[in-house]
């Protein structure tokens, strides 16, 4: 998941990256659901939660975990995690973590288990392990520094952690779930801050930064090192492979072999929406916030509206400009939802916040299915 533009409203506080993990686990191979494109309302989680992670279990399960009330006068963050079960449509609850955590990063290991990392607040550098088969959580071994950024699965069975350090934004690490340790590695060339990575087909790393000036680095897991790419059209801090090979984010397509980007739409038409690559290779932005101008001062305040960007419909209509296009609108005005891919092809959108009639915005615990 990534905000984005800009930082979801009660996150602006305490979160000093974005979640850039929840939404890259993409199989091209996965069917979508038949249909016409809609939103529809799913079984609410327990609690209302945003800043948490999601991520999808081998067995076709969602697991939520941590994120926090997103109250600036008293938070609370969550240890607390759920389960939810497409099938039924419904949450239940899980173990609960070893520390409370938001903003943390989540990726699905080769063994079946989920490593979450980092964040924000009292636990930015540490790790947990989550055993599916057992419902529980074990700590393990602390990153070198303390980030919030993107965990890539590599095929050695390690983890990369890039970017995401405020004071260090070039460094990277390697966990190792054999000796349950991380382990510095190379340092980037650019370093952008909250970065989001993507593995290549052809084994390579591509970071891309989500602040500052647009940047983009590849790293070489069998030389632990990083070199230097084409840097994107602007940053965004999230980057999905497409089907064919080539990576996307903020409406431009990176192609490996001629390391270049390709303006194919432009960055995303909404401000802290979520972003989701779907399994046929249109991406999905989904909700956010606008401005709405009034008096004596202009509010912000949350939208249904949700863009599909479809390079081939752009394509059809003679314009790459154009591949961004309306589709369903959510049911809730939603911003800052996490959301993840599911097995048959739909995507889960859950919790983040809604706004009120009193200019305000609230966590909400509702969560929503989008049919391709």
């Amino acid at each position: 998941m990534v905000y984005l533009n800009e930082w979801p409203k009660s996150l602006e506080t305490f979160m000093l990256a974005g979640l850039f993990t929840v939404g890259l686990m993409v199989n091209a191979a996965v069917p979508a659901v038949a249909g016409t494109a809609a939103f529809s309302k799913t079984g609410s989680m327990n609690t209302a939660r945003v800043g948490h992670s999601a991520t999808l279990l081998a067995n076709g399960q969602v697991l939520v975990a941590g994120g926090w009330n997103g109250s600036d006068v008293s938070p609370i963050f969550f240890s607390s995690a759920e389960l939810y079960d497409p099938v039924k449509g419904k949450w239940s609850f899980t173990g609960t973590m070893t520390l409370e955590r938001t903003g943390q990063s989540a990726v699905l290991l080769q063994n079946g288990e989920v490593l979450v990392a980092g964040g924000d607040g009292e636990t930015p550098s540490t790790a947990e392990l989550y055993n599916p088969a057992t419902g529980t959580w074990t700590a393990t071994g602390s990153m070198t520094t303390k980030r919030s950024a993107t965990l890539v699965l590599l095929p050695s069975g390690e983890v990369l952690a890039a970017g995401g350090d405020n004071n260090r934004p070039d460094t990277a690490e390697l966990y190792n779930p054999t000796t349950g340790t991380w382990s510095a590695t190379g340092t980037m060339t650019t370093g952008g801050f909250g970065a989001g990575s993507v593995l290549l087909q052809n084994g390579l790393v591509l970071a891309v930064g989500s602040t500052g000036n647009p940047s983009a680095d590849l790293y070489n897991p069998s030389t632990g090192a990083w070199s230097a790419t084409a840097s994107p059209l602007s940053p965004s801090g999230y980057v999905a492979l497409l089907p064919d090979g080539e990576a996307w984010s903020g409406g431009a397509v990176y192609d490996p072999a001629a390391a270049q980007w390709t303006s194919d739409g432009g960055p995303a038409p909404c401000k802290s929406c979520s972003v989701l690559m779907l399994a046929n290779g249109t991406v999905l932005a989904a909700g956010g916030v606008k401005t709405v101008q009034g008096n004596p001062y202009p509010t912000t305040v949350a939208v249904k509206t949700a863009k599909l960007w479809d390079l081939a419909v752009g394509e059809q209509l003679g314009c790459t400009c154009l591949s961004w296009q309306s589709t369903g609108n959510l049911q809730t005005a939603t911003e800052g939802a996490s959301i993840v891919l599911l097995s048959n092809g739909q995507a889960l959108l859950s919790g983040g916040e809604t706004s009120t009639n009193s200019d305000s915005f609230v966590v909400i615990a509702t969560a929503e299915l989008y049919t391709p």
